[in-house]
């Protein structure tokens, strides 16, 4: 039997060929990997196919014709094909790709070499009064078909009796003299697909695999090109939308068709989908190839002209605002100028106008059929200035009502000493906290999410912490790498968070505490913190450090220490001194006790240089493994290794330094990471300090401050558990309210205010003023950010009938009932970047649904068709 290829090719395909063709070359130039299927192919035919990719010619004088490999092979011994010897890659055979391969074969169909057997011939004695039905039934059993296997008979390259899923077969009745079969006829008996389709079948190139037999119209599948799911989808969604449908059927886009629009795509787009959906709905074909709608759309649109997965209702869009160009009946499109309606007319006037505006513009069954109006109202933060427009709308985007929130740790450090243990000692409390905050958020989601738990945790002396005064930080080791501003975004990545507090009336400046290593370096070996000053004095600062410092300690008071010389003639902080608190530990380990002097914390001040001494012994050695200020001191050895130790540069003296022996710490201005001193803070002239400024409390190597508890300081308080929508349900009615719901605009989505003449990061709403006839939405199940991307698989709940759209309607004051039912659904499975599209599809022939998974068609449930992988929804209004 002859297999004929057919396909119409225009010159305007060319471009796309050529890319197809480009496409090609690089599937089989890839290199293989392990685990992937690849198909040997005549290399003869592959050139020839090449060619007719690149021709394009009307001729089709380069048609490969059915895909051959017959030369490939040894003459077949019994049931065995053999590769000929000596075989060689690129002369003789080509590897492709499964994904190509697949193409190939569906486009222009492999031809098989049958070559009969003893085994697979069976000879048998019928009467000739034998009818077809009873030869069929008798070579079923034969070749052990299954009962349920729809099945027909063939001979001498002829269909004997079709098969016709609507009627009995015409021809069953016939004998075999009727049917012109003599002695040694050879009768075949053809097995239908799986997927309803015959092997006979002969599917056009790049259009239409006819049938011979009736189909219920509209019940046709479509073939997957490559990686096209998500287009067949798009297209059986448009095809069961009726009103469209019943449009292009009826043949009434002919005179409609807008060639010379420069917005339009020249008619192609609405000509290739009116001649596919007609095909569709002929009754004539159980599947059909929409290779030239492809072409004609990657033409115009290169984001789909490859073979990469695409977004189902991305195409969809793009499908309906092509048809909508070449369709348009307003041929001179007038100059419309835009106003932003701030003169408080009334909305029915402005919404008026608006429409009427737009029709102007744009006239096509599109807008007949799927185009609505939505307010907008944008309001200035600034001057309350309040804009209103109307716009018209294709398909609303709705998202869905689920917090995208995570869990993050962060330390909360309050502004007051708490008092704690036992011995009622008076520390400064680092609370570790579990805070939910959305995923893509700004800082304020932070602060009030920490502020809400603390305060529902009483544990702060009876103090509010009020969520405005707290400072959002990020520290790597012993480094503040991040302070964030209030509008600034959060990052998913961050270092550690602290959190500090800020008190009322109070200037909060960060410290950073470094130790002297010489004359002219120090290295920072504790945690960061924020200080409270009301007054912008050095007295003021130098307390306020102080006392902070004094409240990380497990005893009051500094050590005063006696120094000694190492080898190399450096000074070392005597017993204070070791590889735990950041300084470099000797080799020379002091063993004898020296007599230490202790600073009490009353006798220290910066106006005092005089002390309180008592002298106490001390064992250095064991005083040596104290850890140092810092909450988690053993951090030390780690920030050493990614260089929070590297000694930074001291700066000279200065005449009215603050510095004696007697004072532990020295105030210095110093850069954001602590490494640069930017001069030292004079007590004698005043302070200057702005919202960048950085301190350093520079500890000299006379003085060492005892270690904290860590256990004691670190109190843990986890906050409310997060609230996870995982498996939770919600409602279609829910996702319209939030999409009507009022918002802040995006600090990169600003608008421009007329009056106070500079963007601003507006409120703005939307509200439903007109609805369409056939209303589409769209699920956000997709999101995507600088830092993360995300499928949300919440199963959505949406009825198939009386849908009342009504009550979202502003334009609507007595409330009146607006009903639609749906009419087809598509759906996405499976994860980000790859998935499969599938489509239910309400026949309006039979009122039945239908489930459309490219090529194959199933009868479906009403039950099954609302589930979680709905993504685009199409509901058609009860006329």
């Amino acid at each position: 039997m002859t297999k004929e290829v057919e396909m119409e090719v225009d010159d305007n395909d060319k471009v796309a060929a050529l890319k197809f063709a480009s496409e090609v070359d690089k599937m089989v130039n890839r290199e293989l990997k392990e685990g992937e299927f690849w198909y040997v192919l005549d290399n003869k035919w592959f050139q020839t196919y090449k060619q007719y990719l690149q021709a394009c010619d009307d001729d089709m004088v380069n048609n490969p014709g059915p895909i051959d490999n017959s030369d490939l092979f040894k003459t077949p011994e019994g049931k065995t094909l053999t590769l000929k010897e000596n075989l060689v890659e690129n002369e003789d055979f080509v590897y492709v790709p499964a994904e190509l391969w697949t193409i190939l074969v569906n486009e222009f169909e492999l031809k098989l070499c049958l070559h009969g057997t003893k085994q697979e011939i069976i000879t048998a004695q019928f009467s000739q009064v034998t009818t077809l039905k009873e030869l069929e039934k008798e070579m079923r059993k034969l070749f052990k078909v299954d009962d349920k296997a729809e099945t027909q008979l063939w001979a001498c390259g002829s269909l004997l009796n079709a098969y016709d899923p609507s009627e009995p077969k015409k021809n069953d009745d016939q004998t075999l003299v009727e049917a012109s079969l003599s002695s040694g006829a050879i009768v075949t008996l053809e097995v239908q697909n799986s997927d309803g389709s015959w092997p006979s079948s002969r599917p056009r190139f790049g259009a239409i695999a006819t049938r011979s037999s009736k189909i219920t119209p509209g019940l046709c599948g479509l073939m997957n090109l490559g990686n096209t799911c998500f287009m067949n989808s798009a297209l059986q969604c448009m095809s069961n939308t009726p009103p469209l449908t019943e449009y292009f059927v009826n043949d009434k886009y002919w005179d409609e068709l807008n060639v010379d629009n420069p917005l339009g795509m020249g008619g192609e787009i609405a000509k290739t989908y009116g001649d596919l959906n007609k095909a569709m709905w002929s009754g004539l074909h159980s599947f059909l190839s929409p290779r030239e709608f492809k072409q004609a759309v990657g033409k115009f649109s290169p984001q789909f002209s490859g073979f990469q997965q695409q977004d189902c209702q991305e195409l969809m869009a793009f499908l309906l605002d092509g048809l909508h160009e070449d369709l348009n009946r307003v041929k001179k499109k007038p100059y419309i100028e835009i106003k932003q309606e701030i003169d408080k007319r009334p909305d029915s006037v402005v919404a008026a106008e608006s429409w009427s505006n737009y029709l102007k513009r744009n006239d096509s069954i599109i807008v007949d059929t799927f185009h609505g109006l939505l307010k907008s109202t944008l309001v200035c933060p600034e001057c309350d200035l309040v804009s209103v427009t109307f716009d018209p709308y294709c398909y609303l985007s709705l998202p869905l009502p689920v917090k995208r929130e995570r869990a993050i740790d962060v330390m909360f450090v309050p502004a007051r000493p708490l008092t704690v243990g036992p011995e009622k000692k008076i520390k400064q409390v680092i609370k570790i906290c579990k805070l939910t905050v959305p995923k893509v958020g700004i800082v304020p989601d932070i602060c009030n999410a920490a502020a809400r738990a603390i305060n529902e945790s009483k544990e702060i002396n009876g103090f509010t912490v009020n969520p405005s005064n707290l400072i959002v930080t990020e520290v790597n080791h012993y480094r503040l790498t991040r302070v964030y501003n209030q509008d600034d975004s959060f990052s998913s990545n961050a270092d550690e968070i602290y959190i500090f507090e800020k008190l009322d009336d109070c200037t909060a400046l960060p410290v950073y505490i470094r130790r002297v290593k010489g004359e002219d370096s120090a290295v920072l070996f504790a945690k960061p913190f924020f200080v409270n000053i009301k007054q912008c004095t050095y007295e003021a600062l130098y307390s306020a450090v102080k006392n902070y410092v004094e409240t990380l300690m497990d005893e009051p008071g500094f050590t005063k220490e006696t120094t000694t010389q190492n080898n190399d003639g450096d000074e070392e902080m005597g017993a204070g001194a070791n590889s735990d608190n950041g300084d470099t530990t000797s080799n020379n380990q002091v063993n004898h006790k020296t007599p230490t002097s202790t600073v009490t914390s009353a006798s220290l001040s910066p106006e005092t240089a005089s002390s309180s001494v008592s002298n106490t012994p001390t064992n250095s050695a064991t005083e040596a493994t104290t850890s140092a200020i810092a909450p988690t001191a053993t951090a030390s050895t780690a920030a050493a290794a990614s260089g929070d130790e590297k000694e930074s540069p001291m700066d000279d003296k200065e005449d009215g330094e603050v510095e004696g022996e007697d004072e532990p710490f020295t105030l210095r201005l110093i850069n954001s990471f602590g490494t640069m001193p930017l001069g030292k803070i004079s007590k004698d002239k005043p302070l200057e300090l702005g919202s960048k400024t950085f301190i350093a409390a520079d500890f000299t190597k006379r003085f060492r401050i005892r270690s904290i508890d860590n256990e004691e300081t670190m109190l843990r308080m986890n906050l409310q558990k997060s609230t996870s929508n995982v498996g939770k349900s919600h409602n279609l009615s829910e996702c319209i309210e939030q999409f009507t719901t009022t918002e802040r605009l995006g600090e990169h989505d600003l608008w421009y205010c007329p009056r106070c003449k500079k963007r601003q990061q507006a409120s703005k709403k939307f509200d439903i003023w007109s609805l369409p006839k056939v209303a589409i939405f769209h699920l956000k199940r997709f999101s995507y950010s600088k830092y993360w991307r995300d499928k949300l698989d919440t199963f959505v709940n949406f009825p198939l009938y009386n849908l009342d759209l009504g009550q979202y309607l502003i334009n609507n004051p007595k409330k009146e009932k607006i009903l639609y039912n749906l009419v087809a659904v598509a759906n996405h499975y499976g994860g980000l970047g790859g998935g499969h599209y599938t489509a239910y599809g309400k026949n309006k022939e039979t009122g039945t649904w239908y489930h459309f998974d490219d090529s194959n068609v199933s009868q479906a449930s009403e039950d099954a068709v609302v589930s979680k992988a709905a993504y685009v929804l199409l509901y058609l209004r009860q006329d």
